[in-house]
C-alpha cells in the first residue's frame, strides 16, 4: 500500500530534479501530500492497490520506478551511516524475498496450516494461541506484511544458515512478530523436534531461534502527518550547537583547532574542529536515545537531543578526553607492573571497583541486547574518575621524585581510561582525545 501510494504520489506531485537533488526529503514531502489526498479524494486508496498489484505481477514499468526510489533511498541511508560510523553487509529488503512466497504458500498448505476463505483469501488461524486470524494473501491475489515476511525467512535461512535472527522492529509491531514467529514455529515442529532429538548438544532448529528486539518509538512525529524530524538535521543542529560551545571556550577551542592543523588524525581532517563538533553531537544523540531501556518511548525535543549537561554523551567525552590529557602532561610512563598497593585512597578502590565490573556489565548487555546497560556503567564509571581526579594526582607526585606512587595512579586511570574508551566503542562513539 505503502509503495503504491508512493507511486501515486510521485505522478502527481513528484519533480525529478528534486528527487536527485535530495531524495528522502522530497519523497517524503510526496508522501505527506498525497495523504492528505487520501483523506479527500474517494477511490485513491483503490489506484494505489492498483500500483500495489502491478509491482507483484511485475509490471516493468512500475517495477522501475520502484528501483528507483529504493536506489537512491540506500544511497542516502548509507551517507547517514557513514557518519555515525555504521557499516552494513547487505542491504535487502522484504521485496526481495518475492521468489520465496509461492514456496511459502506450499509449506503452509503442506502443514495444513494455510486456508481459502470464502471471498478468496488465503489465512492462517491462530485463534487457539491468541493471535487471531492472519491474512497471508488478500482476495486479489496479492501479499501482505506477514507474507512477505514468511518468504523473508526462509530466503535468510537458506542463505545465511543462521544461529540466531534478531528483528529490531517497533513495538507497534509486537503482535505481527508474535504471529510470525508461530507460523514458523507450527510450520517446522516435526523438523525441530527431529534436530532435537538429535542433538546431544541441544541446538535449536533455525525456526527456534527467531527474536524480536522490540523498541519504544519517539513520540510526537508521525510521517503521514508531515511532522517527522529527519536524523539528518538532528546530527547537523546538534553538530552546530556543539560547535558554538566549543567556541564559549576560545583557549581549548584553539587547541582543537590547532591540533587538527597539525594533521593529527587519518587523512589529517580527523581533529577537524567541525569533526570534533559532529562527534560530539552524534555522542549527544545516541546516548540519550540508549539511555533508558529500548522498550520505553520518549517525547521528541531539540533540548533533549541536544543536552550537554548532566549525563550526557558530552559527559562521557569530557571524562575520556580528561584521562588523555592527564595521560599526555603526568610526565609519567605506563608501567603494568606497577605497585598497586600504594593505592589506599577511597576513591582510588571505588574506580578499581567500577573498572572490574566491565566485564559483567558487557556480558549482561550481550544477554539482554540493552544498550542502557553499557550507557548507565559507563556514567558509573565517569563518575568515579571524575572523584579520582580530584585525589589521586600524577604529575604533582612525579614532580616531587615519587615514581612508584606516580606509576600506581597513572595505571589505574589508564585502565580507566582504556574501558572507558572500549565501552564507547561499544556503542559506536568514536572517543575523543581533545574537545
Amino acid at each position: 500500500m505503502h509503495s503504491g501510494l508512493m507511486a501515486v504520489g510521485f505522478d502527481k506531485y513528484g519533480d525529478r530534479t528534486k528527487l536527485h537533488q535530495d531524495p528522502i526529503k522530497h519523497l517524503y514531502d510526496v508522501y505527506v501530500r498525497i495523504n492528505q489526498d487520501i483523506i479527500t479524494t474517494p477511490g485513491l486508496d483503490k489506484l494505489a492497490n492498483q500500483y500495489f498489484k502491478q509491482m507483484e505481477d511485475g509490471d516493468p514499468t512500475v517495477l522501475s520506478l520502484w528501483q528507483e526510489f529504493r536506489s537512491l533511498s540506500i544511497d542516502f541511508y548509507k551517507r547517514i551511516y557513514k557518519r555515525l560510523g555504521i557499516e552494513f553487509d547487505i542491504y535487502s529488503g522484504e521485496s526481495e524475498s518475492a521468489r520465496f512466497v509461492p514456496q511459502a504458500y506450499d509449506l503452509l498448505r503442506k502443514k495444513g496450516l494455510l486456508r481459502e476463505e470464502a471471498d478468496g483469501a488465503w489465512v492462517v488461524d491462530l485463534e487457539k494461541y491468541g493471535l487471531g486470524i492472519c491474512a497471508l494473501r488478500r482476495a486479489d491475489g496479492t501479499t501482505l506484511y506477514l507474507t512477505r515476511d514468511v518468504a523473508a525467512c526462509l530466503d535468510r535461512a537458506e542463505r545465511f544458515q543462521f544461529d540466531r535472527h534478531l528483528y529490531m522492529i517497533g513495538d507497534d509491531q509486537n503482535l505481527h512478530m508474535k504471529r510470525l514467529f508461530k507460523i514458523m514455529e507450527l510450520a517446522f515442529a516435526n523438523e525441530a523436534e527431529v534436530k532435537e532429538k538429535q542433538n546431544q548438544d541441544q541446538e535449536q532448529h533455525w525456526s527456534r531461534s527467531l527474536q524480536h528486539i522490540s523498541f519504544g518509538k519517539v513520540q510526537g512525529m508521525s510521517t503521514r502527518k508531515g511532522n517527522a524530524v529527519f536524523l539528518e538535521d538532528i546530527l547537523d543542529t546538534a553538530q552546530s550547537t556543539m560547535l558554538e560551545k566549543m567556541k564559549e571556550n576560545q583557549a581549548k577551542f584553539d587547541a582543537v583547532r590547532e591540533s587538527s592543523s597539525s594533521g593529527r588524525g587519518e587523512g589529517g581532517e580527523k581533529g577537524s574542529v567541525e569533526l570534533v563538533a559532529d562527534q560530539l553531537g552524534i555522542s549527544a544523540v545516541v546516548i540519550q536515545d540508549f539511555q533508558a531501556k529500548s522498550g520505553k518511548g520518549y517525547e521528541f525535543s531539540w533540548k533533549r537531543m541536544t543536552e550537554s549537561t548532566g549525563n550526557t554523551g558530552i559527559y562521557l567525552q569530557y571524562a575520556y578526553a580528561r584521562l588523555c590529557g592527564i595521560a599526555d602532561k603526568s610526565g609519567t610512563t605506563l608501567n603494568t607492573d606497577a605497585n598497586t598497593a600504594l593505592l589506599t585512597e577511597p576513591e582510588a578502590f571505588e574506580l578499581a571497583n567500577m573498572i572490574s565490573q566491565y566485564p559483567e556489565m558487557t556480558l549482561s548487555a550481550l544477554h539482554t541486547l540493552e544498550p542502557s546497560t553499557i550507557v548507565n556503567y559507563l556514567f558509573g564509571l565517569s563518575h568515579a574518575i571524575s572523584s579520582a581526579n580530584q585525589v589521586l594526582q600524577v604529575k604533582a607526585v612525579a614532580e616531587k621524585g615519587d615514581t612508584e606512587l606516580a606509576e600506581a595512579r597513572f595505571l589505574l586511570l589508564w585502565c580507566a581510561k582504556v574501558v572507558l574508551g572500549d565501552g564507547m566503542r561499544i556503542l559506536g562513539l568514536e572517543p575523543l582525545e581533545r574537545m
